[in-house]
């Protein structure tokens, strides 16, 4: 019950992270050698916002795993509060966003 209580979020942010190294990856081998810097700094800016919007959740996934997962509560309140956890995660990661600002960042 332990992995469980807290798995969700973690394992969520796990395949996050790992977005943001294909990121890097796909950059460093594709197109021509001439363009890798242009290339790299480009794709290290974008992984570094999606690292800015992980690290918080890492935090409060390692604080839900050391303060709430020890405790002797039931292990289906525990289950619920990880899964909430991750439902939140979902919904703020895959939230629509206002056309206006979406547009914004990709023009800049």
């Amino acid at each position: 019950w332990f992995g469980a209580t807290h798995g969700p979020l973690e394992l969520t942010l796990l395949v996050a992270c790992g977005f943001a190294g294909l990121i890097l990856g796909r950059a460093f081998y594709s197109g021509p050698i001439a363009q890798l810097k242009d290339r790299m700094r480009v794709s290290a800016r974008t992984a570094a916002i999606l690292a800015i919007g992980i690290i918080p959740w890492l935090i409060l996934a390692a604080s839900f795993e050391g303060f709430v997962s020890p405790f002797e509560a039931p292990p289906t309140s525990k289950i619920a509060l990880g899964l909430l956890l991750a439902a939140l995660f979902w919904a703020w990661t895959f939230a629509p966003t206002r056309p206006k600002i979406a547009s914004q960042i990709v023009s800049n």
